[in-house]
């Protein structure tokens, strides 16, 4: 492994981790809290360096738990998947049976190091039965240190939240969200409609670039027509249930922004809040997605149609999640106010809109 750089714009968390290593006062669980995308998985790989001191991978004392989704019978994490060319059918959690590749850990003194250091990324996907376990362990944690991340502290148990020590990482200024495009991923400044959609987070920028690019033109090119016939729309939704159970989620909320920055409508917003619950509750996706698209025939979306184009690895910022961000004068993009996350599908937040209280 390469000599991991402090994410980005968050001088604030990496002082606070950095005061702590000097003054050996290291919590025994941290809380890192704040948008996908901005720098926690990043900040969690720099300070296992400082801690640990490792340069090659895997490292014996550290532990990185991500949530998984069933496939036949077997349990894929979203890179694992991707790299099996397997499509994720249904959301992902994490298991009881991860909580104890802990315990099994914690149960051994570290080998290389003076602690052992566990990360679980999408903390709040957890099982009820997965939180009751890990509970166990931050009463008696012993020589180590875990970092749960999560978008918010909100989905975790009290009894959770009160044993760890909370960081919270902000979205980046439009300065350096552009910087960080501009180095990365520059063909992404040309599409200002996926940058404002990032609402400060380099990391949903690369991952919105990407996802652009896997949904099929022939279904663009319907989502941007002005009037669909109901047809179109039956015919529309049997084209985007057969795409990746993640990526019909990003679609969704990409039309919800877009339609939010269009009409302000509360009604047409709620409806799409609607489709995600349905979507959660696993009801049939063909029928939830008629549903919304005959609701909405004319409403006429812009999905850019990204042909396949290379970009940097976005892994000092972004790390997905499947986690995991200088104004340049190539596009002018107007800056849009961020605000804090308002809606959840599985304990994930899917960012949006503060304004929808306004119209109440």
């Amino acid at each position: 492994m390469s000599v991991v750089k402090p994410p980005i714009g968050q001088s604030s968390a990496i002082t606070q981790l950095q005061a702590a290593i000097t003054q050996n006062r290291l919590a025994p669980a941290y809380l890192f809290t704040g948008f996908d995308g901005v720098g926690r998985k990043l900040a969690a790989q720099w300070l296992s360096q400082q801690l640990l001191c490792h340069q090659d991978v895997p490292h014996p004392d550290i532990l990185w738990i991500e949530p998984t989704f069933t496939k036949d019978g077997h349990q894929y994490t979203h890179s694992e998947a991707e790299r099996n060319g397997l499509a994720a059918k249904s959301r992902s959690q994490i298991r009881i049976d991860q909580i104890r590749q802990i315990i099994t850990l914690l149960q051994q003194p570290p080998l290389l190091a003076s602690r052992s250091l566990v990360v679980i990324d999408g903390a709040e996907t957890m099982t009820e039965a997965a939180a009751n376990a890990l509970l166990k362990i931050l009463e008696e944690p012993g020589r180590a240190t875990l970092i749960l991340i999560t978008p918010t502290s909100n989905h975790l148990l009290p009894t959770i939240r009160s044993r760890c020590q909370t960081i919270h990482f902000k979205r980046l200024p439009f300065e350096l969200l552009t910087q960080v495009i501009q180095e990365s991923c520059p063909e992404l400044l040309k599409h200002p409609d996926l940058i404002r959609f990032a609402q400060g987070s380099p990391g949903r920028a690369i991952a919105a670039w990407k996802n652009a690019q896997q949904i099929p033109t022939t279904i663009i090119h319907m989502l941007n027509r002005s009037d669909r016939p109901i047809w179109d729309c039956l015919s529309l939704s049997q084209q985007i249930q057969a795409l990746d159970f993640s990526l019909q989620l990003w679609l969704l909320n990409f039309l919800q922004f877009q339609s939010w920055q269009q009409s302000r409508c509360s009604k047409i917003f709620h409806q799409f809040e609607q489709t995600r619950t349905y979507l959660s509750r696993h009801c049939q996706a063909q029928l939830v997605w008629d549903w919304l698209l005959t609701s909405l025939p004319k409403t006429q979306w812009q999905l850019p149609a990204i042909m396949e184009s290379p970009c940097q690895h976005l892994s000092s910022q972004m790390a997905l999640l499947p986690e995991s961000e200088v104004a340049t004068k190539s596009v002018s993009v107007v800056q849009q106010p961020t605000a804090e996350p308002s809606t959840g599908f599985g304990g994930r937040q899917t960012d949006l809109f503060e304004a929808i209280a306004l119209n109440k």
